[in-house]
């Protein structure tokens, strides 16, 4: 199939599912991304047209593809360890060494970083979750947007958390 260039120039766009049991369109040239036309797509209206579009479905936060993230009801009903030596599971935590140092600024960091991505059940975070600490934490947990997002939607105590460490910062520079 020979395009011209004015066909070269026209702004392309994903092929659906639907158009490919259009009978209107060239089969194999329905498997290539189409040109942009004026059809109306599912769920979307035109000009002239009335009825209910349909609401686009929310989809859950992801902590990583094809693992929706875990969020705590509440900050208070997480009450792990604050001290001491914790082991995670190696569901958790797949490395042989699992223990870490609660002391240790990092450690801490590293071990709430693994809980909050890798939880999949409640009990897990309630076990080695600590609400307050994790407020106090919250701003220098390095996290996937998305488990960010989740967790900051659900606790908004947490998103102050980080505006004003943020801002905090500005001021001092």
């Amino acid at each position: 199939m020979l395009f011209s260039q004015r066909d070269r120039a026209v702004t392309l766009r994903p092929v659906f599912t639907s158009e490919l049991d259009n009978p209107e369109l060239d089969a194999p040239a329905a498997r290539l991304a189409q040109p942009h036309d004026t059809r109306p797509h599912a769920g979307q209206l035109h000009a002239g047209q009335s009825g209910p579009a349909r609401p686009r479905a929310t989809r859950p936060y992801l902590a990583r593809p094809g693992r929706a993230v875990l969020v705590a009801g509440t900050l208070a009903e997480l009450t792990g360890p604050t001290s001491g030596l914790v082991e995670l599971p190696l569901r958790l935590w797949w490395n042989p060494q699992r223990a870490f140092d609660l002391s240790q600024h990092t450690m801490l960091l590293w071990m709430y970083e693994n809980v909050l991505r890798e939880a999949v059940r409640i009990t897990e975070l309630r076990d080695h979750l600590h609400g307050p600490t994790l407020l106090r934490l919250w701003p220098d947990l390095n996290l996937p947007r998305a488990v960010r997002a989740a967790w900051e939607a659900r606790h908004p105590a947490l998103h102050r958390t980080t505006t004003l460490t943020t801002a905090d910062t500005a001021l001092a520079a």
